[in-house]
């Protein structure tokens, strides 16, 4: 088949298009730099796009002649320039699914994430819920999928939580009770790959997790013994603290530390649905395997501990 996944650069769909390729499908990467969609891997197609602009249908029509199954991985933790919520979530997506319908793409897999609910309203949270709603109004094969936090090689987030671990003294929101479900990124890439041919989930939301259900304490302690750290004392900072840190995060830092992350957090960001894992046949690792399969090297250490700086 011939897939085209957007955001192929990224952490989330660069790991997705190399395992939709490995599977045998010709892939098309629809990218903002498609130098570096190369670097990444030349095996694939690259064509440009940029989600802040490409809003009208007519745009998508001629990239999706001949395409199969659309994979889409666009998405935005915080709003930059042009690039708003409204237009990456919102507008740009609703485009690209009703061009979709309108060429008879066999399927489309969206990538959303897990929290999206009405039992939040951040601008992340209502925008991603748009695209999902929009999706599934068209009638067309199609699957959500909301996983919980993707970590590996390449991973914005695991890099941050690695260098809160090795602090002398580990800050947590409140007790540091807050769950979350990690999983690989190569097992949700895998996991994505395999949905290019199967139907048995079309027109549901479906959430993914890990294995196991970790507080963000127990992870700190994995991130610390992976990193060669003793264990140290953690910091409980309170939740209002830290609702104004991420504040400043969301105008300045542009990065993980931000009110959309805050807010899937403090809801626990875990569930009980298995139908991917049941669907693809896949059993996801859990988190302290990889890390033993993996270990730290010297850069590692040494880019938690120089992080901040």
């Amino acid at each position: 088949m011939k897939v085209l996944v957007t955001g192929a650069t990224g952490f989330i769909g660069s790991y997705i298009t190399n395992a939709v390729y490995e599977q045998g499908h010709a892939v098309i990467g629809c990218v903002r730099n498609v130098s570096l969609g190369k670097r990444l891997n030349a095996n694939l197609e690259y064509i440009p796009c940029n989600f802040s602009d490409d809003v009208d249908v007519d745009v998508w029509l001629p990239r999706l002649q001949g395409v199969d199954v659309v994979i889409n991985v666009v998405g935005i933790i915080t709003e930059s320039g042009a690039g708003t919520f409204q237009a990456v979530h919102v507008n740009a997506p609703k485009a690209l699914f009703d061009a979709c319908r309108a060429v008879g793409v066999k399927r489309v897999i969206n990538i959303s994430a897990l929290g999206v609910s009405e039992a939040s309203q951040t601008a992340y949270n209502n925008t991603k819920m748009l695209a999902d709603n929009h999706l599934l109004s068209l009638g067309i094969p199609a699957v959500i999928l909301r996983p919980s936090w993707l970590y590996g090689e390449r991973s914005a987030s695991f890099n941050l939580l690695c260098a809160f671990s090795a602090l002398p003294m580990v800050p947590v929101v409140g007790s540091g009770e807050y769950k979350v479900q990690p999983i690989y990124i190569e097992d949700f890439a895998a996991a994505v790959a395999r949905l290019v041919e199967a139907d048995q989930l079309d027109g549901h939301i479906i959430e993914a997790g890990g294995p196991a259900q970790l507080t963000i304490k127990t992870m700190h302690n994995s991130f610390r013994e992976w990193l060669g750290e003793r264990r140290t004392i953690v910091i409980g900072l309170p939740e209002w603290f830290v609702k104004w840190f991420v504040k400043v995060g969301d105008y300045i830092f542009k990065g993980p530390v931000n009110s959309a992350s805050f807010d899937m957090l403090t809801r626990n960001n875990i569930t009980d649905d298995v139908r991917l894992w049941q669907t693809t046949n896949i059993t996801p690792q859990n988190m302290q395997d990889v890390l033993s399969i993996h270990p730290s090297t010297s850069a590692d250490r040494l880019q938690a501990k120089l992080f901040f700086l």
